[in-house]
């Protein structure tokens, strides 16, 4: 799944910088609730995509 996402490098704001925070949240808390569908390296990955931006 996160090797099919492409991310879009946004300029360092108040507002883009919470963006980033409620999308890696929401990754986070969409996996904890659903562990055997989506896995743990898919999370791994996409997190760490976004903070090498």
């Amino acid at each position: 799944m996160a090797n099919n996402v492409q991310i879009t490098l946004l300029d360092r704001t108040p507002v883009n910088d919470e963006l980033v925070y409620r999308a890696i949240s929401g990754i986070v808390a969409g996996w904890m609730t659903n562990t055997t569908t989506i896995k743990a390296a898919d999370v791994k990955g996409f997190i760490q995509q976004i903070l090498n931006l």
